[in-house]
């Protein structure tokens, strides 16, 4: 995922968006492929 990311942003998964949604705010991007991992 750090391979995808734009400079200066993160990605999180969505059980982490759903963890850490009080503290943070988000904004959906569309699905990505990550090798190695099934969907």
């Amino acid at each position: 995922m750090e391979q995808t990311a734009t400079a200066g942003t993160i990605q999180v998964s969505g059980d982490t968006d759903r963890l850490v949604a009080p503290l943070f705010d988000f904004e959906a991007l569309a699905a990505i492929e990550v090798r190695g991992k099934a969907a």
